[in-house]
């Protein structure tokens, strides 16, 4: 990754680089059928997208400030919420088993209100 990125920081390095990591290291949980070649060229893209990815500082979810309840409190965004509770919920649960619609429950929104701030749930990730 720091071949490709130099400008990068050696964990925005190590970060991206598990993020190509488990793309490609997921390809037996994919359901989707295509042809050996196209899944192939899909694989490459999304490894590619996420090697070229703008890397934002984002605080740890178990830094965050929580309230009473243990729900996260206020963030400065609604997207900066989205992303802490995704991001939880993708280390507890995996990213193929959580749902938009659970995100967006965790927030505090309906999950297709989510697509007001990410285009689709790989962005999250």
């Amino acid at each position: 990754m720091r071949c490709l990125r130099p400008e990068l920081t050696t964990s925005d390095a190590e970060l991206l680089s598990w993020g190509a990591l488990s793309v490609i290291g997921s390809v037996s949980d994919h359901r989707v059928r295509l042809p050996q070649a196209a899944f192939e060229q899909l694989l490459v893209r999304v490894v590619m997208d996420l090697a070229t990815a703008g890397v934002l500082a984002v605080p740890l979810v178990d830094a965050l400030p929580r309230t009473s309840g243990g729900e996260l409190s206020v963030l400065d965004t609604r997207r900066e919420q989205l992303l802490a509770v995704a991001a939880r919920l993708f280390w507890d649960r995996g990213y193929h088993t959580v749902t938009l619609e659970e995100i967006g429950a965790a927030a505090g929104i309906a999950g297709p209100n989510i697509y007001n701030h990410f285009t689709n749930k790989v962005e999250l990730l």
